[in-house]
This record gives structure tokens, sequence and C-alpha cells, in this order.
């Protein structure tokens, strides 16, 4: 491959010549600390189906969520608060995984 679109509509990106799985983005938000408890999880969402993420209601879980599993396809995950739904909020809190993945 030379491009991305040389590749499989199936989620797949061309790296060097050769076609390989697109990283994928899920978040999974449990109801207690260490992972641990009631879960719900969010995605997978591609880079190319959503070059700007994707907003999730969080439903239930809206007051409940006290930790997260980021999966390492995400640049990003911004938790916003319900009472304003604003995507910039001081309230929100803004997770940058870049660095780690």
């Amino acid at each position: 491959c030379l491009f991305d679109l040389d590749c499989p509509v199936d989620h797949h990106v061309c790296n060097e010549g050769t076609c390989i799985p697109e990283p994928d983005c899920w978040v999974e938000a449990f109801t207690d600390a260490g992972q641990q408890g009631r879960s719900m999880k969010f995605g997978p969402i591609y880079r190319r189906e959503y070059p700007i993420g994707m907003e999730y209601s969080l439903e239930w879980m809206e007051d409940e969520i006290s930790s997260l599993r980021i999966s390492g396809g995400c640049e990003e995950v911004i938790l916003m608060d319900e009472d304003n739904c604003r995507l910039v909020h001081e309230h929100n809190m803004i997770i940058d995984v870049r660095q780690n993945n």
C-alpha cells in the first residue's frame, strides 16, 4: 500500500507499505474505584470514521463513574459535566492519553 485508501475499509491503515489494523478507541466506565463494579463500554470508534471524536450519553452512569479504562487507540477523552453539556467548560475533565499510547 501507499495510502490508507489502498487498505481494506474494515479499519486498516497503511504503515510503511503494509496494511495494518487501525487502533480502536473505546472507554469503559466503572461505578467503583480500581475498574471494579458495574460497567458501561463506549465504542469502539475509529479516527478515519470520526476524526473529531464522538459524544455518548452516560445514561444511568451520569453520577456514578469512579474509574475508567481507556484503550490505546484514543487520543483524548472528555468527560462533560451533565449540568452544562458543553464541550468546553471548566467542570469537564479532559484526559489526554497521547503521551501514553
